[in-house]
């Protein structure tokens, strides 16, 4: 059997080191996973620009082939900002 011959104040000390390690690790998880969440919605808002350029061009084309008088106005959501 292994006896630790650390004075007791060094044992309270490492474990209490231990304690803040988890707590901090545990925040920087939960930061690493608001990271991913940020980069997926940076991705989001980026194909809106595309998307709006690519709907205006086939409702171009279908107005073009005589087909204007369908109403395509299409009412997209408001794009929150990121902080």
């Amino acid at each position: 059997m292994v006896r630790d011959t650390r004075p007791s104040g060094q044992a309270e000390e490492m474990a209490e080191l231990a304690e803040q390690l988890a707590t901090v690790s545990a925040r920087l998880e939960e930061l690493r996973g608001l990271q991913r969440r940020m980069e997926l919605r940076q991705l989001e808002l980026s194909d809106v620009p595309k998307l709006e350029a690519l709907l205006t061009q086939v409702i171009a084309e279908l107005e073009a082939a005589g087909l204007d008088g369908i109403d395509l106005e299409v009412d997209l959501p408001d794009q929150e900002q990121p902080d």
